[in-house]
């Protein structure tokens, strides 16, 4: 019989824990509380392109070449590739996506140097949030799920300082989603802090990255052919006209309140809390700051401005994660006592704890964007009364700890 020795064990703990087990266990919750969508039976508005394109000689060609959701081909063509029904091939998908996700979550928090305990804590602050798992079984034909791949992928290598293999990422990752040829910028500055942003050698770095992606973009539209008319700049126009009504008519700023909670959950709230802290970090690792600067542009390419978050959740758990790190520094019962309440409250955003109910009704929770406005005040009480319960368990909990910390660093 062949014996392992201590050492070996403790190893293959450390692996199977946050990249097997953890994922497993948060996958299985979440599948086991979260019923398929009413909504164009289980495939959602645009998860009907995405089905009709993996469907192939069976689509309907005014599904499956409608663009833009005809250029994104890569997650509806590994869906095709699968035996089972075209809805059953995008579940197992978004379960496969899931999985690698949260440990690319965990692995980022840990190139970060957060602690294994606190790690697992921010792949919960990740799961919490209602588009990052829920999503994918709620409305598993989506592609975002597999564009949050790439994204973390992403910056898993920029983390680990692996620049190279990034070009050949972010070629495979526009057949995935126009937008993510964003990641290359991103690249690019994080790159630059080394090498100057104007050197030859950069600049070079820059072309590499955005050259054989723009050839793959126009191959892409080239070769599929639209059965409608789409401008890329015509949708730039609408929808800079659209947010400029977003942002500055107040009639629509409920909206926009709503929808942070929708996308970011209790971070931002966790955030607010210690602003010089996340500072501080995102100026010894500014490629998240850049992450973030790079998210918040594109979510002027659509309405669903909870969903667009996605982007750059990434930032917002490795910023809540700091802080949770530096917390426990030295634990104690009231810390986690905030950390459960704090976790708790999150997943309840995230409508983990609650049923989901008809389409109707997560569309007023979650999508607050085409919400009626008469959902507005009912959701903006919903999330006063959770921030409420949050401060109070705060000030109850780690009040005192932080204002000792402010006293000795001026930190807010």
């Amino acid at each position: 019989m062949k014996h392992y020795s201590p050492v070996k064990i403790v190893s293959i703990g450390k692996l199977l824990g946050p990249f097997v087990l953890l994922p497993l266990a948060i996958l299985a919750f979440v599948r086991a509380t979260t019923p398929l969508t009413e909504s164009a039976s289980g495939l959602s508005f645009d998860g009907r392109f995405y089905a009709a394109m993996a469907e192939r000689a069976t689509a309907d060609i005014t599904l499956s070449h409608h663009a833009p959701w005809c250029w994104r081909v890569l997650t509806p063509f590994l869906a095709s590739l699968l035996p089972f029904s075209t809805l059953t091939d995008f579940t197992v998908l978004a379960f496969f996506s899931g999985w690698v996700n949260l440990a690319l979550v965990y692995s980022i928090l840990r190139k970060n140097r957060f602690s294994s305990l606190a790690s697992v804590i921010g792949v919960l602050f990740y799961a919490g949030v209602f588009w990052s798992i829920k999503f994918s079984f709620y409305s598993p034909a989506y592609v975002d799920y597999q564009t949050q791949t790439f994204i973390l992928a992403g910056m898993l290598l920029i983390v680990l300082k692996k620049y190279w293999p990034l070009p050949f990422l972010v070629t495979l990752a526009v057949l995935q989603k126009e937008s993510l040829i964003l990641l290359a910028w991103i690249a690019y500055a994080d790159y630059s802090r080394s090498s100057g942003w104007l050197t030859k050698r950069s600049l070079s770095y820059l072309a590499i990255l955005l050259f054989f992606p723009l050839i793959v973009v126009m191959l892409v539209r080239m070769l599929i052919l639209s059965e409608n008319f789409y401008s890329s700049m015509e949708a730039f126009l609408f929808y800079a006209g659209l947010h400029a009504a977003l942002f500055t008519d107040p009639r629509h700023w409920p909206r926009l309140v709503l929808a942070l909670f929708s996308g970011l959950g209790i971070l931002p709230v966790i955030l607010l809390c210690r602003v010089k802290t996340s500072c501080r970090f995102l100026q010894e690792n500014p490629c998240w700051m850049w992450l973030i600067v790079v998210g918040t542009l594109q979510l002027g390419g659509g309405i669903d401005k909870a969903r667009l978050l996605l982007f750059i959740l990434p930032a917002m758990v490795v910023l809540a994660t700091n802080l949770v790190d530096k917390m426990l520094t030295t634990p104690s019962a009231r810390v986690w006592a905030w950390i459960a309440v704090t976790l708790g409250l999150h997943f309840y955003l995230g409508h983990h704890f609650t049923p989901m109910g008809t389409v109707d009704e997560y569309v007023r929770r979650m999508v607050p964007m085409h919400a009626p406005r008469d959902a507005y005040p009912m959701e903006l009480a919903r999330i006063g009364v959770v921030v409420a319960v949050w401060v109070i368990a705060s000030i109850l909990c780690v009040a005192p700890r932080w204002l000792r910390k402010v006293g000795r660093t001026g930190d807010t």
